[in-house]
C-alpha cells in the first residue's frame, strides 16, 4: 500500500515523542491489529525504542536535537537549560503569542530565536525520525500520509486558529527538512545553517486532524466491536501534563466527550523526577563545593528517569558522589513536598472530574463507569491507590478500573512487543485509530 493509504500520529510528549500508523480504511477491528508504535527511539539513537527524546539545546553557536541535545546538555555549565515540554508550547491558551515570543536566557543565551523558529526545527527533527521509522526502504514516502497529532489543550474560540497555526508549523518544518535532510539531527546545526533552512518554502502537509490526549486514549480502550453504550474516564499522566476526560460512547454514534468533566493539569511525572532529584541532592556530601555540585546535578538531569524507575520498581535506589554511596528509599520521596503537592494536585483534578461523569451517568440512568490510567506517570502507586480509592467509596455506583493495557494489545501480531508499552504510547495508538468524525479538522470540532 502505498504512503497515501496511511495515517500516522504523533504525540509530541514533553520528555519523549511517539509516534503510530496504520493503513488508512480498515474496519476498527482490523486496523488495531494493523496498527504500529513506529521506532523514532530507534531512529533517533536513543535508548528505547519507541521513545524519541522532546530536547533542543542552544550552545556556542550550535542547535542540537533529540539524544546529542541530551548529551551537550549534560555536559553544559548549571546555569544553562535545553528546551524540552513542547507539548505545553503547542498546547498554549494563545499559540501565536507564545510563538512571537522569545525562550529566557538560560535555554537560549544569544536570543537568537524566537519559538516558532525552534518548535519548526523541532518537528522537522520529528517528521524526520517519522519518514525514516515509516519506511526504511523508502524514507520520502511518509511525506504523502495523512498526518495526525494530539494537544493537552483545546479552547473553543481559538479551535479553528490554532488548528490552521500547527498546520502551518508542520509545513514549514516539512520545508526545513527538505533543506536539511534526513539524519540532519545526527549533527549539531551552525545557527546560520539553522536560519537558512527556516526561510525554506513550506512544503505540503496532509493533516488529517487534531485529537484531545485523553481523548485519544479513550479510543484505545473502549471495546470493539461495541455492544452497548460504554462510559469511561480517562486519566492521562504523563511527563508534564495530567489529561482527564470523560466519554460516552454509543453504537453507530460519535464519540461524545462529558466536556464538564474535562481536567489539564501542568503538573504530572515531571514533579516526581524533581522530588527525586531532591531527596538526592539534599543527601549529597556536597556543602562548600559548588563545582561539584553543578556537575552532579547536570548527570541527575541525564540520568533521574532511570533512577526513578529503580526506585519505584525496588523500593529504593543507590547513587554514588563523591565517593560516598547515597540510598534513596520510596518512602522519602513520597514523603517530600514535591510529591506530595502532585499527588494532591492530581487526586482533586481526578474527584472533580470523576463526580462530573458520575453525575452524568446518573442522570442518563448508566449503570457504571469505567476507569482507564495511561501515561508513563500511570505506574506510580499513587495512580493505582487513587483508582482504588474511588472505587472503594461509590458502592452506589459501579466503577469498573480497567488493566493497565487493553486486551486487543496482547494480540500475537505485536510478537509480545506492544503489551509492556502501551501506556507510554497510548495516546499515539489511539490518535492512529481514531474515527474521522471525532477529529479537530479546522474548527468542525473539539
Amino acid at each position: 500500500m502505498s504512503a497515501a493509504g496511511w495515517i500516522v500520529s504523533v504525540d509530541f510528549g514533553t520528555a519523549f515523542s511517539k509516534a503510530a500508523a496504520v493503513p488508512d480504511g480498515l474496519s476498527p477491528s482490523e486496523a488495531r491489529r494493523q496498527v504500529r508504535a513506529l521506532a523514532l527511539g530507534a531512529v533517533a539513537g536513543a535508548p528505547s525504542p519507541m521513545l524519541a527524546p522532546s530536547v533542543v539545546f542552544l550552545d556556542r553557536g550550535e542547535v542540537a536535537l533529540g539524544p546529542l541535545a541530551q548529551e551537550r546538555a549534560a555536559s553544559a555549565g548549571a546555569k544553562r537549560e535545553p528546551l524540552q515540554s513542547f507539548k505545553l508550547l503547542l498546547g498554549a491558551a494563545d499559540l501565536a503569542a507564545v510563538a512571537a515570543s522569545r525562550p529566557n536566557r538560560l535555554i537560549d543565551p544569544d536570543s537568537a530565536f524566537v519559538y516558532r523558529e525552534l518548535i519548526v526545527l523541532f518537528l522537522a527533527y520529528l517528521l524526520g525520525l517519522v519518514d525514516e521509522a515509516f519506511d526504511q526502504n523508502r524514507p520520502a514516502a511518509a511525506a504523502q500520509a495523512q498526518l495526525r497529532y494530539t494537544r493537552p489543550g483545546w479552547y473553543t474560540h481559538r479551535t479553528a486558529a490554532d488548528h490552521a497555526f500547527i498546520r502551518d508549523l508542520f509545513a514549514s518544518a516539512r520545508g526545513v527538512l527538505g533543506v536539511l535532510g534526513g539524519g540532519f539531527w545526527r549533527r549539531p546545526l551552525s545557527y546560520e545553517t539553522a536560519r537558512l533552512a527556516l526561510k525554506a518554502d513550506p512544503a505540503p502537509v496532509f493533516i488529517d486532524g487534531g485529537l484531545f490526549e485523553a481523548t485519544a486514549v479513550a479510543v484505545g480502550f473502549l471495546p470493539d466491536p461495541l455492544p452497548k453504550t460504554e462510559r469511561l474516564l480517562v486519566v492521562d499522566i504523563g511527563a508534564g501534563t495530567t489529561d482527564i476526560g470523560a466519554y460516552v460512547a454509543a453504537p453507530g454514534e460519535p464519540l461524545q466527550e462529558v466536556a464538564a468533566a474535562r481536567r489539564v493539569l501542568t503538573v504530572a511525572g515531571d514533579a516526581v523526577d524533581r522530588a527525586v532529584m531532591d531527596v538526592i541532592l539534599a543527601k549529597a556530601p556536597l556543602s562548600g563545593k559548588p563545582d561539584l555540585q553543578a556537575a552532579f546535578w547536570r548527570s541527575l538531569l541525564s540520568s533521574v528517569r532511570t533512577h526513578k524507575e529503580t526506585l519505584f520498581d525496588l523500593g529504593r535506589m543507590a547513587i554514588r558522589c563523591d565517593g560516598k554511596l547515597l540510598v534513596v528509599t520510596q518512602r522519602e520521596v513520597e514523603n517530600g513536598p514535591l510529591f506530595k503537592g502532585l499527588v494532591t494536585d492530581v487526586t482533586a483534578a481526578f474527584v472533580a472530574s470523576l463526580n462530573t461523569a458520575i453525575a452524568a451517568a446518573r442522570q442518563a440512568e448508566a449503570p457504571g463507569l469505567s476507569l482507564a490510567l495511561a501515561g508513563g506517570g500511570s505506574a506510580l502507586p499513587f495512580a493505582r491507590e487513587m483508582i482504588r480509592r474511588a472505587k472503594a467509596q461509590g458502592p452506589r455506583f459501579a466503577l469498573t478500573p480497567l488493566p493497565s493495557c487493553p486486551e486487543w494489545a496482547h494480540d500475537p501480531v505485536f510478537h509480545g512487543a506492544l503489551a509492556p508499552n502501551y501506556a507510554k504510547v497510548a495516546i499515539a495508538l489511539g490518535a492512529a485509530l481514531a474515527p474521522r468524525d471525532i477529529l479537530i479538522a479546522g474548527g468542525v470540532r473539539f
